[in-house]
């Protein structure tokens, strides 16, 4: 993650100085950040994360669980984790649900090229992810990546590719972006995602191995791809049925007409 506030600086400069327009554009068309909406898009995700990915598949496979006993190294991580995770997935919420969808409707301001476009683009870089390298049936990439990391890695192929990458953080985020007129819920729901697993539940062989408090030692593609079916409706349940979202002035990708040269 040591490249990430390089990738924020340089989006946060483009569109400053090249764009010449406030970088807030990029999240919301308001006057100043809805930290509410982010928390409620972090208690969204949290609540089918914990109870489909952790509970769920230890009640379905217990023999991959293992609990952390080292709770010091836990503890001394914790900081370090949330700061550069906060970065991480704040930097690309600003720059594929922000600067992509809006540059997207420079070019045709239909909602599903809107959604599908940031989605594809998401996905493609995270195609380096070892967890993918060992779904796909990429040998070159395959023999390049970490065995070590990627050796317990379940091969689920497209599958996972689609419902870990483009299904969910790619074209749901994109979606509650697009519905809401901001990025803030997105930036809550990806964070939530990200921290938990590297501080709750880390899978052996995905792109980041840490001291969570519980490793899980095998993917199992099916259940990972059936969760994700489940865990969409239980998220927007919570994020549009029992938090009541605010009424943005105009959709994210049209604040790109403030200010834009």
């Amino acid at each position: 993650m040591a490249g990430f506030p390089c990738f924020l600086a340089g989006t946060l400069a483009t569109v400053s100085l090249i764009h010449r327009r406030p970088p807030l554009t990029l999240i919301t068309a308001q006057e100043k950040i809805s930290w509410y909406r982010v928390g409620q898009g972090f208690v969204a995700w949290f609540v089918p994360f914990c109870l489909i990915g952790g509970l769920g598949q230890y009640l379905f496979y217990p023999d991959t669980f293992s609990f952390n006993s080292d709770l010091a190294a836990l503890a001394l991580f914790v900081p370090i984790a949330l700061i550069f995770t906060a970065i991480q997935t704040t930097t690309e919420e600003l720059f594929f649900r922000g600067y992509i969808v809006q540059g997207a409707s420079l070019i045709w301001s239909n909602r599903v090229f809107l959604a599908i476009v940031p989605a594809v683009i998401f996905t493609l870089p995270h195609l380096g992810n070892p967890e993918a390298i060992t779904s796909l049936s990429f040998p070159s990439l395959r023999e390049a990546a970490p065995t070590e990391r990627c050796a317990n890695a379940n091969a689920g192929g497209w599958l996972t590719v689609f419902s870990n990458y483009f299904l969910v953080p790619g074209l749901l985020w994109t979606v509650v972006s697009l519905i809401d007129g901001t990025t803030e819920l997105a930036i809550g729901v990806h964070f939530v995602n990200n921290i938990g697993s590297i501080l709750l539940f880390n899978i052996t062989g995905s792109a980041v191995t840490t001291p969570a408090l519980f490793t899980i030692s095998e993917y199992h593609a099916t259940y990972g791809a059936l969760s994700v079916l489940v865990a969409i409706p239980m998220f927007l349940a919570i994020a549009y049925k029992v938090f009541k979202r605010d009424e943005a002035s105009e959709p994210v990708f049209q604040s790109h007409q403030k200010g834009r040269r």
